[in-house]
């Protein structure tokens, strides 16, 4: 079945917002598979591997191959860390789709043909398929925005707005 499913890489700073808005544990519902790199993971000192595991997130460590092109890009790309360099050569070679709010990566992900979305196109679907309701999404962005995630602050206040509603 998981060959049917839709997968997702997800880089740091996507991580970062949902285990700030409380939520980490929720994307693990939707009908996905989730993955990020042994890259990534080295960016994420705060949160462990057996937390991320735990969640659903499956790590994947890139093959020597895709690391050199990791390495043979990042002059090219001075905007994009080792990190973001290895979300993007893994979705280029898997087809898989990036999760990131990164603004470089997310340009040459889309310039490449790779589907990009972000934590609020996250939070849409986890509200859209009743795996959050409406005010705790509503209570996790209003969580992000209080411990100094970075997110488009219209687009957040209007879903704030929205969903604290009920």
């Amino acid at each position: 079945m998981s060959e049917h499913r839709v997968h997702c890489i997800l880089d740091a700073n996507v991580i970062f917002d949902l285990h700030a808005g409380d939520i980490l544990e929720y994307p693990c519902s939707l009908p996905y598979i989730l993955h990020t790199t042994d890259f990534v993971l080295d960016e994420i000192e705060s949160i462990s591997l057996s937390e991320l595991e735990g969640c659903g997130l499956t790590l994947v460590e890139l093959p020597s191959e895709m690391v050199v092109e990791v390495h043979r890009l990042r002059p090219e790309h001075l905007a994009l860390s080792l990190a973001d360099l290895s979300v993007f050569v893994y979705a280029h070679h898997s087809g898989h789709m990036v999760l990131t709010g990164d603004g470089p990566l997310w340009t040459f992900a889309q310039e490449s043909g790779i589907d990009v979305h972000g934590t609020l196109w996250l939070l849409d679907l986890l509200v859209g398929q009743g795996i959050l309701t409406r005010p705790n999404a509503s209570h996790a962005l209003q969580r992000m925005i209080e411990r100094k995630r970075w997110l488009p602050r219209a687009e957040v206040q209007k879903r704030i707005k929205e969903w604290g509603k009920e």
